[in-house]
């Protein structure tokens, strides 16, 4: 996956949560989460192989489906699509124009860019309505497909829950495994590509609704009892690390590519749990804070700023970017920070300019 997954801010807790940028209604926790998930994704992206990105993919996408469960607010069917709609649809499209737009005429300039990505408007744009970017159709800015698979995961995890508020909470479980079951199924036919990733969909609902329980019974006062939350976080992630490395793929949520079920499922819910109990702990950082307030702008931008940096860097990027080394480590450390700190840039302008582009209102 060369991508994020995996938004903008409403005054409530929900996808918008995930990917939000205001700060109103949330504990700090969440944006702390938001920040390191958010991180990995970005660093993920510099990475074409190798056990760091293997690592790095274990968790970053589940880890957002889960967030957005955990930030889920129950509302009217209309309310609930009009938000989604305004948090992850116009954002979507925005950044689908606008990237394919930037490309094209770049193109012209720099013709070298066509070697890497489509610049067919017409192609690039049936490709962002269809919402779906398996194999690698989303070259114009890959990472944006977790938008309408996080559109799609939203809808289907709503009408489970609804099923739920009307028949009772074992709907939800059976829902839960339903939607684990149905993503087997799904993860045995790669190629297939339904609109707006509802294939993805399915399997992250698993992740949505084990968020939304977390959040039911409020989990994080179990946490805030633990001592040495740090060192219990480490220990939760060098378990999932240990984990994924025993299964038998990289995890690759966009392309459907979970491996082995039991190892994936019970390796990325250990790293998620250890981020969550670090972040906890953390409680407050004014840096990461930032970082997660405006994980929707660093998602659908972060992907420019790689692209022209591996430009730059062509010969190394099979050299540096390839290998496990700690040289490139450093080196796509330092692409990754310089990444975060040009999509918050962009993303400030975004956001003064046009808000909506970003879910927000003026």
């Amino acid at each position: 996956m060369e991508v994020s997954a995996f938004i903008a801010a409403d005054t409530e807790w929900n996808i918008m949560s995930m990917l939000s940028n205001e700060k109103s209604m949330r504990e700090k926790w969440i944006d702390i989460v938001k920040a390191i998930l958010i991180i990995a994704v970005v660093w993920g992206h510099v990475y074409n192989n190798g056990i760091f990105r293997r690592w790095l993919y274990s968790f970053h996408v589940p880890g957002f489906f889960l967030i957005s469960g955990v930030c889920f607010k129950y509302y009217d069917f209309k309310i609930y699509i009009r938000k989604k709609i305004k948090g992850i649809v116009v954002p979507y499209a925005f950044f689908s124009i606008t990237s394919i737009l930037f490309w094209k005429f770049t193109s012209l300039i720099y013709p070298k860019i066509k070697s890497l990505l489509n610049c067919n408007i017409i192609h690039n744009v049936g490709v962002a309505l269809y919402g779906n970017s398996k194999p690698d159709l989303m070259k114009y800015n890959t990472p944006l497909w977790f938008l309408p698979c996080l559109f799609s995961t939203c809808v289907i995890s709503y009408i489970i829950k609804t099923l739920a508020i009307k028949r009772g909470k074992s709907i939800e479980y059976l829902g839960c495994l339903f939607c684990a079951g149905i993503g087997v199924i799904f993860s045995a036919h790669p190629n297939l590509t339904l609109p707006w990733h509802i294939e993805t969909g399915v399997s992250m609902s698993v992740w949505f609704l084990l968020g939304s329980w977390l959040s039911e019974i409020k989990f994080t006062r179990y946490i805030d009892r633990m001592n040495s939350k740090i060192l219990i976080g480490i220990t939760f992630l060098i378990c999932g690390f240990v984990l994924e490395n025993l299964n038998t793929c990289v995890l690759g949520v966009r392309n459907d590519s979970y491996g082995n079920l039991l190892i994936y499922y019970i390796s990325s819910a250990s790293q998620i749990l250890g981020i969550i109990v670090i972040a906890i702990r953390i409680h407050s950082s004014r840096v990461l804070e930032i970082i997660g307030r405006n994980t929707l702008g660093i998602l659908s931008l972060h992907k420019f700023v790689i692209v022209m940096i591996q430009l730059l860097l062509e010969k190394a990027r099979y050299t540096v970017l390839n290998s496990c080394t700690i040289w490139s480590t450093l080196v796509g450390f330092a692409i990754t920070v310089v990444s975060i700190l040009v999509s918050l840039i962009i993303t400030r302008f975004i956001k003064i300019i046009y808000p909506w582009a970003l879910g927000v209102s003026k």
